[in-house]
């Protein structure tokens, strides 16, 4: 999954490398090798980084809106948005070329949550349908610097 940056010896993901977000609740992406599990499919981590990443772009832009801050200098950070909850069902096996859509399901009056649904759909060729190889509910919050960290009951 990841090349070594010669620039200061990190490690850079090769995931997003073929990764493109098309608008703000669309992508696509192109399976390649270095994407695959042991048994040659799309690896299931793979999926759920990719999830993450439309999902994020999505949030952002509804909570934006709910904000009201639409100007530049009041753009709600991407590092102030984190993926709280996320639940994936894998359902079928990806093709070569995918694509992603997003759909809000709930936004909070509190502006500060958003429940995303992600997709992500091979298109069979052969007969001219749309097939969803996994779909994820992931849960979006805006975080800060001020923000008191969570207690989670177990």
């Amino acid at each position: 999954f990841f090349n070594k940056n010669d620039d200061n010896g990190q490690y850079k993901s090769k995931i997003l490398d073929s990764f493109k977000i098309t608008s703000q609740n669309t992508a696509e992406f192109r399976v390649e090798d270095c994407h695959t599990n042991g048994f040659g499919g799309l690896h299931g981590g793979v999926q759920a980084i990719l999830m993450e990443q439309l999902g994020r772009e999505l949030a952002i832009s509804k909570l934006q809106v709910a904000s009201y801050s639409s100007t530049q200098e009041n753009k709600i950070p991407s590092d102030e948005i984190e993926c709280e909850r996320m639940h994936v069902s894998y359902q079928s096996s990806a093709s070569k070329k995918l694509r992603l859509e997003a759909f809000v399901m709930d936004s909070y009056q509190d502006k500060l949550s958003v429940t995303v649904q992600v997709q992500i759909i091979r298109d069979d060729e052969d007969d001219l349908s749309s097939i969803v190889v996994s779909e994820g509910i992931l849960g979006f919050v805006r975080v800060s610097n001020q923000t008191e960290p969570r207690e989670y009951n177990m």
